[in-house]
């Protein structure tokens, strides 16, 4: 295996940064006379946060841009392979109100593409190739009573593109601390999630 990650920041007296980072992973295993897999990861990307002097509020951000691939080698079959790439873009806001109480908003963008190629055991090529992308937008409302009980309200509008569906997900979140050492914690809300996988109960990987 080879496993590669750099990072740089720039820290400002104000409290402000922006850092970029990447990395590079492979990594390689061979089961003798029987398969050898492959994988390779990369990525890159930043965060940053601006904490304007005059302002109550702060604005923070990222970009992030990751690749990952398998490959399979067999002797009786042609190599398999599978990959998937994503991205992920995040703008936010954060406006304390109050010494308590603060109000956040922001949007976020992300897409993936899948590469799937398998042979099965009469040499023919099964491929599957998909995109899709997703941006949602949210507010959110913390309130704090004397740092005792904690209320969290929260919107979210989630726009799959490639589904051409829409989701209005409500969450509420409540928190409240007996002491420094015991707190109760319930949630409750509206969630959804796009999702693709393929896998086979028979390889020791799965693709």
């Amino acid at each position: 295996f080879s496993d590669l990650y750099g990072k740089l920041s720039f820290n400002s007296a104000s409290g402000s940064y922006i850092n970029f980072f990447g990395f590079d992973y492979s990594d390689n295993v061979d089961f003798a006379g029987v398969a050898n897999y492959g994988w390779k990861s990369r990525g890159l990307g930043s965060k940053f946060l601006l904490v304007p002097g005059a302002s109550k509020t702060i604005i923070d951000g990222s970009f992030n841009f990751s690749n990952y691939a398998i490959t399979r080698e067999e002797a009786s079959t042609k190599p398999s392979s599978s990959g998937i790439d994503g991205f992920n873009v995040d703008l936010r806001f954060t406006r304390f109100l109050n010494d308590l109480d603060k109000l956040k908003y922001g949007l976020e963008m992300n897409g993936f593409s899948t590469d799937f190629e398998i042979f099965n055991t009469l040499n023919r090529r099964i491929e599957q190739r998909e995109n899709t992308s997703e941006v949602n937008a949210f507010v959110n409302y913390i309130k704090n009573f004397n740092k005792r009980l904690v209320l969290e309200t929260r919107l979210r509008l989630q726009r799959y593109a490639t589904l051409q569906e829409n989701s209005l997900e409500p969450r509420l979140r409540l928190k409240y601390n007996i002491n420094s050492r015991l707190r109760f914690k319930a949630s409750a809300g509206v969630y959804s999630q796009n999702l693709m996988s393929a896998s086979s109960d028979r390889d020791v990987v799965n693709l």
